[in-house]
């Protein structure tokens, strides 16, 4: 009882305390935000941080995503006791966990806006929480402490994808984080000091998922894992429609995969055009060497996608169509190439400026790692580098 009412007690604390705050000017009242920041350095040893890598890890993440949706009057009860959506089924979204003693007891999404009616998104922002904030009350704790920005036009009164709860969308740019951070908090002390909380401490119980290439996704789901989640446990992939399950495949083209994913009706056909050669997402520094009449000009570049013949890649600095020259790529930590590529196009994606390249004949180390990124089923098969490592697989044309 004494537990009941210390319960009550708290939560009473809380709403006054939050009523309090509501009365403040804004700048005030982030600045009261701010101050209630208390970061540990030295967190518990029991707790771990983690991408959800095994079955187990994604139900519990499921089973806990499912109680904290029916608490919040997002979903109704499901009889599987899991919240689980098509965009779980998609390679581009992590589950991050939290482990105490070994348990599960806490979950976190990283959703791109790669989604399957669109996967061609190269966005470098994190959208609040790792997708949509689907708490207006909360978004002001995302825009004081962490400095997160509304999206224009993204408040949504009837969220069909939270059982109409209300929402609003934020991002925040990875790359000015840093010194934003570094301005708000870089003065105060250890445990408030954010910045360097999140730049400098190195914290041990964070398991940082290993990456041979420089790639921006983590996928973990084998087709024994999709097919437990997405036809046995719950009728995600039952209730997709023709261009959805058409898409899905084009995801998921390997071999290994087929029997587990929906079938699209008899003559189905997808609608759009999709790419003769298949493209990757990854984030790689590059550099484009040019030489022109005697002198040598150099373009900082950042590579976002590739191909077997072609990347894009975004460059702050302006390149005529049709320039050639030789691009020098880190594909990661001890891989790199060399390539002959020419700028075909110019397009802003996600507030960048972007140029496309053709590479008309990839040097090895090129076609190793699209080799690597095309068979590779999981971020698991992508440590080895040996290609041996998918005997099973027909190679498919990149």
């Amino acid at each position: 009882m004494k537990k009941s009412l210390g319960s009550v007690a708290r939560k009473l604390g809380h709403q006054a305390v939050r009523a309090a705050l509501a009365l403040l000017p804004r700048a005030l009242r982030f600045a009261a935000y701010r101050a209630m920041v208390d970061c540990d350095p030295q967190p518990d040893p029991r707790l771990t941080l983690k991408v959800a890598d095994t079955q187990d890890e994604l139900e519990a993440c499921f089973r806990l995503l499912h109680d904290a949706y029916v608490s919040a009057g997002f979903m109704a009860p499901q009889p599987s006791g899991l919240r689980v959506t098509m965009y779980h089924a998609l390679p581009t979204t992590t589950t991050l966990c939290a482990k105490w003693g070994g348990q599960v007891e806490g979950r976190l999404h990283r959703e791109t806006k790669h989604t399957l009616a669109d996967h061609r998104d190269r966005a470098h922002h994190l959208a609040a929480p790792f997708g949509a904030q689907r708490d207006p009350n909360k978004i002001e704790l995302y825009e004081s402490l962490l400095f997160f920005d509304r999206l224009q036009d993204a408040s949504i009164d009837n969220y069909d994808f939270a059982n109409g709860a209300p929402a609003v969308g934020a991002s925040l740019d990875l790359v000015e984080a840093a010194a934003v951070f570094k301005r708000v908090y870089g003065h105060k002390r250890e445990r408030k000091n954010l910045w360097r909380y999140f730049k400098q401490h190195r914290l041990p119980n964070i398991q940082t998922p290993q990456r041979r290439f420089f790639t921006t996704n983590d996928p973990v789901l084998t087709p024994e894992m999709i097919d437990y989640f997405f036809n046995q446990r719950s009728d995600v992939f039952a209730t997709l429609d023709d261009r959805k399950r058409l898409l899905l495949r084009s995801i998921y083209d390997h071999q290994a995969y087929d029997a587990v994913l929906p079938l699209p009706a008899p003559g189905a056909r997808i609608g759009l055009a999709l790419r003769r050669h298949q493209r990757f997402s990854i984030r790689c520094p590059a550099r484009l060497v040019v030489s022109s009449y005697g002198s040598v000009l150099r373009y900082p570049l950042q590579v976002i996608e590739m191909s077997l013949h072609g990347f894009q890649a975004e460059c702050a600095m302006l390149l005529p169509e049709g320039t050639w020259g030789r691009v020098e790529i880190d594909l990661g930590v001890n891989e790199s190439a060399c390539v002959q590529a020419r700028a075909v196009r110019r397009q802003e994606v996600s507030g960048a400026v972007c140029y496309g390249f053709e590479v008309p004949d990839p040097d090895p180390a090129w076609r190793r790692c699209v080799q690597a990124l095309q068979n590779g089923r999981t971020r698991a098969d992508l440590v080895l580098p040996e290609p041996e490592r998918w005997p099973s697989l027909t190679p498919q044309a990149a």
